[in-house]
């Protein structure tokens, strides 16, 4: 179960810590203020996209060009911690603040429904 969502320099968030209920989370604000980046940034950890843009180094804030990075904690489940960072060269996949090995590995361990 997701737990918390840490974000740094994700499109218009400069660093935001998210602890979720254990019961339902619910998104609410005007438009434009990210709400759609948050369910983006979680899409992200399951699946390595973004179902946004084709472009990952677009989800990169314009004001902090060296890159972002998208966090996840669980409880129950196999794994503490999934993350991502991107920069706009490379892509590196975290277990545990481990670097994963390899994508195929990262893949599958989170099945986001947004």
């Amino acid at each position: 179960m997701l737990v918390r969502l840490e974000l740094d320099n994700v499109r218009s968030y400069a660093k935001v810590r998210m602890d979720m209920d254990q019961r339902v989370s619910v998104l609410i604000g005007d438009n434009g203020v990210g709400k759609t980046t948050l369910l983006e940034s979680i899409s992200v950890l399951g699946s390595l996209r973004s179902f946004k843009t084709a472009k990952p180094s677009d989800m990169i804030s314009h004001d902090h060009p060296s890159g972002m990075k998208i966090q996840a904690h669980f409880c129950e489940q196999e794994f503490q911690s999934l993350g991502v960072e991107q920069s706009a060269q490379s892509k590196k996949c975290f277990i545990d603040e481990n670097t994963s090995p390899t994508v195929a590995r990262f893949l599958g361990k989170f099945v986001p429904v947004v």
